[in-house]
């Protein structure tokens, strides 16, 4: 039986609003396995973006447990909550989120740097040549394509070695072209690291990288 990194209990997430409470993610339970590639799916509102913020403790359950690498994420305090982000998660999000005023190269090794995790340069250059980056390391983030500045993004939450990485809507900004070439991106990272990933998507096509499927509907999990 494989190693469980995500355990989702009982899990409701509930929100106030105008008319009293709205019920987002309703007692759902689930678990990912350790090495697995995960395709997050739903209709907007559904509860799949929820769905992963709670994975990375970036929001309170209302009610159950999240366990994520082992911890109960609801049992940390905010400084521990952030330190255990900081050394297993990485994130990448559909607006790339790079620092504009930092490099390609700057904006790669940043959050190994608040990690204290040391890179071999050469292995660097190595994976910036296989994704066409390495004649971008020293541009900035206005200087590159929708593509290559999502490309950056992965590029940067693989080399601080997380345990998870968690993808909301990455292909979301890219054209077809692009998109293909970032799940593929995603797939290799997988199988070479076996790190594993959990991407929301939007994109019933990208189900294909995937070794999972979690489909969520109306604040539930659908099993199909």
């Amino acid at each position: 039986m494989k190693e469980q990194i995500v355990k989702f209990t009982d899990v409701s997430k509930k929100y106030k609003s105008g008319e009293g409470e709205q019920t987002v993610l309703d007692n759902i339970s689930f678990a990912v396995d350790k090495g697995n590639f995960v395709g997050v799916t739903g209709d907007s509102g559904s509860g799949k973006t929820t769905l992963l913020h709670l994975m990375g403790g970036l929001e309170d359950v209302s009610s159950g447990n999240v366990e994520t690498c082992g911890k109960d994420l609801k049992r940390l305090s905010p400084i521990k909550l952030e330190e255990f982000r900081r050394k297993h998660i990485s994130y990448i999000f559909q607006d790339y989120n790079l620092i504009e005023e930092l490099t390609v190269w700057e904006n790669i090794i940043f959050p190994s740097q608040l990690k204290g995790i040391s890179l071999e340069e050469e292995k660097l250059i190595e994976i910036l040549k296989i994704l066409k980056l390495e004649d971008k390391r020293n541009k900035f983030p206005s200087q590159l394509s929708g593509g290559e500045q999502q490309r950056t993004a992965i590029v940067r939450s693989i080399v601080s070695k997380p345990d998870i990485i968690l993808a909301d809507e990455p292909t979301g900004n890219l054209d077809s072209r692009n998109t293909k070439v970032v799940a593929k991106l995603l797939q290799y990272v997988n199988k070479q690291y076996g790190t594993t990933i959990v991407m929301v998507t939007h994109n019933i096509a990208l189900l294909d990288y995937c070794t999972d499927r979690i489909k969520v509907e109306d604040g539930r999990i659908k099993n199909d």
